[in-house]
C-alpha cells in the first residue's frame, strides 16, 4: 500500500462518482488560417462525444467563450494553461482539457493534455498525427476522443479496485476494465467459474487486461 499510493486521477471524481470537464478551444498554432475554424470545431466535436457519457459531465463551449470574452481575450492563441485552469474553476470543472494544433511541413499534429484544476498538473496527454489535409481532421478528432474518453472511464472504474488491483491490468478498454473488475469480484467471492466467463470477455475485448 506504500508503493502503491492513490492516482492523480483519484481527486478528479466529484461526489457523485462522476467527472466535470471544460474542453477549452484547440489553439492555431500553424501559419495557416485554414486550421483557425478547427480551434473550435475540434473544441464542439470533443464535448459532444464525451456528452454521450453519463459518467462524464461536460461544461458547453458557449459558457467557456463567453468567460472568455468577459475576460477580454478573444483570440484564442494567448489562452494560457493557467487562464485555462481560470475559466475551469469559474465553471467548477475538476478537470480542463487544453490543446493544440501544429504543423511541421506535410504532417498536421493535434495535442491534448488532461490537467487537474485544482493542482494544475497534467495527468495524461496526447498527440495524434495526420497529413496536413482537412480531410483527415475528423480521423484526428475521432482518435483524440476516443482515447480521451477510455482515460476518463476506466478512471471511474477504478476507484472501486484497490491500488494493487488497478496497476495489475494493463487494460486500455472500458469494457474489458468492467469485465475484470466485476470478474475479480466473482473471484473473491469464491465463484470462480464466473470470473472464469467475465476475464474470457476481458480478454476477448482487450488482450493487454494481464491479470485477468
Amino acid at each position: 500500500n506504500k508503493f502503491h499510493k492513490s492516482e492523480l486521477t483519484d481527486n478528479l471524481i466529484s461526489s457523485d462518482g462522476r467527472i466535470s470537464i471544460a474542453v477549452m478551444p484547440f489553439q492555431n498554432r500553424t501559419n495557416d488560417t485554414i486550421w483557425d475554424v478547427w480551434q473550435n470545431g475540434i473544441q464542439n466535436e470533443v464535448v459532444a462525444f464525451l456528452s454521450n457519457y453519463v459518467e462524464l459531465i461536460l461544461k458547453q463551449p458557449e459558457s467557456i467563450d463567453n468567460l472568455l470574452k468577459n475576460e477580454g481575450t478573444a483570440i484564442y492563441s494567448s489562452v494560457t494553461p493557467s487562464f485555462a485552469r481560470s475559466i475551469s474553476k469559474k465553471l467548477g470543472a475538476s478537470t480542463f482539457i487544453y490543446g493544440s494544433i501544429i504543423q511541421a511541413g506535410n504532417q498536421l499534429r493535434v495535442t491534448a493534455e488532461l490537467t487537474d484544476t485544482k493542482t494544475r498538473e497534467v495527468y495524461r496527454s496526447y498527440q495524434i498525427e495526420r497529413p496536413a489535409d482537412e480531410k483527415f481532421i475528423f480521423q484526428i478528432i475521432d482518435s483524440l476522443s476516443v482515447q480521451i474518453k477510455n482515460f476518463l472511464l476506466l478512471t471511474l472504474l477504478k476507484k472501486d479496485l484497490t491500488p494493487q488491483d488497478r496497476y495489475l491490468t494493463f487494460a486500455r478498454s472500458p469494457e474489458a476494465y468492467r469485465h475484470y473488475a466485476d470478474g475479480l469480484k466473482a473471484f473473491l467471492s469464491e465463484d470462480f467459474s464466473g470470473a472464469v466467463n467475465l476475464y474470457s470477455s476481458a480478454l476477448s475485448v482487450d488482450s493487454n487486461c494481464l491479470f485477468a
